[in-house]
């Protein structure tokens, strides 16, 4: 008795975890609807940004306005204040979760992408250095050619004056 009710849970947890599996790839966003899931997220935290961004410069404006009419110890002086605190958190809570989307949208083949393009850059650039070296090369044999053709054409000078003078 003990060992069919073993078997039956075993088998109970197996079709559960199967069904589970099977609709975690079902709910799985493809490659290029997490992209678009990304893209629409950020331009609604972008959205939130600009409107806490104008809630700051409106509560300044508030505060600024207050204070020249001599009230900053009145209730909506201390109410302005605290909008304009409240908003220059959610501003910096909104940069931070948009900080973090961008990390996450970066996934593996991304990563193995930009990887080979490194990797192939760094190969051209390497060739380009070689062929640059080996130009340098050259040129420093015929800089030390034309060094010495001057340093012939000096003695054969020196020779000729020599020949002049006497």
């Amino acid at each position: 008795m003990l060992g069919v009710a073993a078997i039956t849970a075993m088998i109970g947890v197996l079709s559960t975890a199967l069904l589970i599996s099977v609709l975690a790839q079902k709910l799985e966003l493809s490659r290029s609807e997490k992209y678009v899931h990304n893209f629409v997220l950020n331009m609604k935290i972008a959205k939130e940004r600009k409107t806490h961004a104008a809630n700051v410069i409106k509560f300044v404006l508030k505060l600024w306005f207050l204070k020249r009419k001599r009230q900053p110890t009145s209730n909506e002086y201390i109410q302005a204040q605290r909008g304009l605190v409240r908003s220059m958190h959610f501003n910096q809570q909104l940069k931070q979760e948009q900080k973090k989307l961008i990390d996450n949208c970066t996934g593996l083949p991304e990563l193995v992408l930009m990887q080979h393009d490194t990797n192939d850059r760094t190969r051209e650039n390497t060739q380009t250095l070689s062929i640059m070296k080996f130009k340098v090369d050259k040129i420093e044999e015929k800089l030390t050619d034309m060094n010495q053709a001057i340093t012939n054409i000096q003695n054969t000078l020196h020779l000729l004056l020599n020949r002049i003078q006497q």
